[in-house]
């Protein structure tokens, strides 16, 4: 499925304040899909967001299914089409984690949306210090 990208800052946060999800064991929602990806598309740089042919694909890991995976497609880059990263997205916690360098992601546009998302979802600040954990594929 191929998605051309162009959001704002704020179009980023209504794509990914949605109210459906499923329930976690401590009452909080986990993240949708779609919120996910917004929460991605928040980590990025705007230019990488408007590059034509940007797409975003999701991906399932079986190996980590507390996570969404997706990957950052530029499709038509100079030479063919470019694989510009891969981001894992924590389903209870709404952490983004580069996938590849094991690095937690934080913009300032990333960081107000999981504020709200977490209250969304009904994520108390000590219930995520006690969920917060590593990237999937963190040692």
């Amino acid at each position: 499925m191929r998605v051309n990208v162009h959001l704002s800052a704020a179009m980023i946060g209504v794509l990914a304040i949605e109210l459906i999800g499923a329930q976690s064991a401590d009452g909080a929602r986990n993240v949708s899909p779609e919120e996910a990806r917004g929460l991605v598309l928040a980590a990025l740089p705007s230019e990488t967001r408007r590059l034509p042919g940007f797409t975003l694909r999701q991906h399932d890991v079986q190996e980590f299914p507390q996570f969404y995976f997706f990957t950052a497609i530029w499709i038509g880059a100079p030479n063919g089409s470019l694989i510009a990263g891969d981001w894992a997205v924590d389903r209870s916690t709404a952490d983004v984690w580069s996938a590849l360098r094991c690095e937690e992601e934080s913009t300032s546009t990333l960081r107000k949306l999981q504020s709200k998302l977490r209250k969304t979802i009904g994520l108390t600040d000590a219930e995520y210090q006690r969920a917060k954990k590593k990237g999937p594929m963190c040692p």
